[in-house]
């Protein structure tokens, strides 16, 4: 038997591992044959369905488009609401005509699947999207294994210009509140960078004392001081040789080792502790932090010497609350990490999605990173259909001042399904219905990107795009 042969004999049965209904009618509405899926949904077994007539139970839908593509010999989509066989469901249904010799329509193969259903796979469709692309960023090995989601303008700009720091030498400082992620910008900066494939050293500089910070920093000799490893001990400075050394919060670092990490970056030498010869390195620092450097010069905390030498290519983060673009794409990013980490499905509904897009986050990524995993690990699979109260901070909730556009309703999948809908198009047009409402309700372009958590030129910039203005009358 060949394999043509073969596959025409499973094809029953592989109609039965769709996860949505197929059924086949002749042109007088008789079934002859249902799928396992259509028998779970109407809930009667196979040998009750089979031979049973559809034009017999037109009553039982909204509209029939059986008679219809019988007719007119055209594939037919719609929205039904079912109650059949005592079950009710809204439906959305694809028939296809099949024509037999004479060019009738012999039979009709329809394709059904619940309205919530078919929701859902929206929902997991765009979920994956995010997580396949992260994967195949992560997968490829020509390509660097940091990912960072940059939906918002203010992020797409900062990876441009990473794209120009990355390949250069001189020095960068990254400022940004805690948990916007500086760490991963260090990642893609030295992936991206021509030394790439040499060591990627980092230490907090918050996280140890001062007299251990300065061993580990620039390592020492035998017997240095009372405790100190017999063979003595590397410095981290030594061990970035030929690649990036990566100071997280510089503000931390007390006064009297600024002055020999300054030297050491002038002079391309060092001298580890107990020891009376120098030794020459070759390192690119990348410093972080999460106050403003040039206030604790003012103070007198920071060597201003020090600040202008890291300082050559500076980099900020904007917080989360300020690229909202960002909150949605992450949310998701995460639920579908943690959701394969802890083998389970959950899915948020538009009234849980608008919550977490309307908080201000100020604990940024790191806390929306923590906040997904703790609702994946307290729920079973199914929907959540709002942020349970006490996991976000009351006090830095945020009044909705704008709805983001979300595809969840009925109106939504049927302009979906139709041939003129362009996602784009869609997209542009529920934000300029945003951006028009803001221009009657709001006196400036300043209180219009206060309200959507963007900047003022990027105002300016969305309004010209759709050749709006302010309301002269506020």
């Amino acid at each position: 038997m060949g394999k043509i042969e073969l596959l025409e004999k499973d094809i029953v049965s592989l109609y039965d591992k769709l996860q949505f209904g197929v059924y086949i009618v002749d042109a007088e509405g008789t079934i002859l044959y249902v799928n396992d899926y259509f028998v779970k949904l109407v809930g009667k077994s196979k040998q009750k369905l089979v031979g049973a007539n559809f034009l017999e139970h037109k009553n039982t839908y909204t509209s029939s488009l059986l008679e219809q593509v019988v007719k007119t010999g055209q594939m037919c989509s719609a929205f039904q609401d079912v109650n059949f066989f005592d079950t009710s469901y809204r439906q959305l249904v694809t028939e296809i005509p099949v024509f037999g010799e004479d060019g009738g329509v012999k039979y009709i193969i329809a394709m059904i699947e619940r309205v919530e259903d078919h929701a859902k796979r929206l929902e997991d469709a765009s979920r994956n999207e995010i997580h396949l692309s992260y994967f195949h960023r992560t997968s490829d090995s020509t390509r660097p294994n940091v990912s960072i989601i940059a939906e918002s303008p203010q992020m797409q700009e900062l990876l441009k210009l990473i794209e120009i720091v990355a390949p250069v030498y001189s020095s960068v400082l990254i400022e940004g509140e805690s948990g916007t992620g500086k760490e991963l910008i260090v990642q893609l900066i030295h992936e991206k960078s021509k030394r790439g494939d040499k060591p990627l050293v980092a230490i907090n500089c918050a996280s140890l004392p001062e007299p251990l910070l300065e061993a580990e920093l620039f390592g020492y000799e035998k017997g240095a001081f009372t405790g100190a490893r017999e063979q003595g001990k590397k410095g981290l400075l030594t061990e970035a040789e030929g690649g990036t050394l990566f100071l997280d919060e510089i503000n931390s670092m007390p006064l009297s080792i600024q002055g020999k990490l300054l030297r050491v970056l002038e002079t391309k030498k060092l001298r580890p502790l107990g020891s009376t010869k120098e030794i020459e390195v070759n390192f690119r620092v990348v410093c972080a932090t999460n106050v403003k450097l040039k206030s604790l010069c003012e103070r007198g905390d920071f060597r201003e010497d020090l600040y202008y030498r890291l300082n050559v290519v500076p980099i900020e983060i904007p917080p989360l609350r300020n690229r909202r673009e960002d909150i949605i794409p992450l949310v998701r990013f995460y639920l579908a990490q943690y959701e394969t980490i802890y083998n389970k499905l959950i899915t948020l509904s538009s009234q849980a999605f608008d919550q977490l897009y309307n908080y201000s986050w100020p604990g940024n990524i790191r806390e929306l990173k923590n906040l997904i995993e703790r609702i994946v690990v307290m729920n079973y699979s199914g929907t959540v259909q709002k942020i349970p109260e006490g996991i976000l901070s009351e006090e830095h909730e945020i009044m909705p001042q704008v709805v983001i556009p979300r595809m969840n309703n009925l109106d939504i999948h049927s302009e979906i399904l139709s041939n003129e809908f362009n996602l784009s198009n869609y997209l542009d047009s529920k934000e300029e219905e945003v951006l028009r409402w803001c221009t009657e309700h709001f006196d400036t372009m300043s209180e219009i990107a206060e309200a959507m958590k963007i900047d003022r030129t990027s105002v300016g910039r969305k309004l010209k795009k759709y050749g709006l203005s302010m309301n002269k009358n506020n």
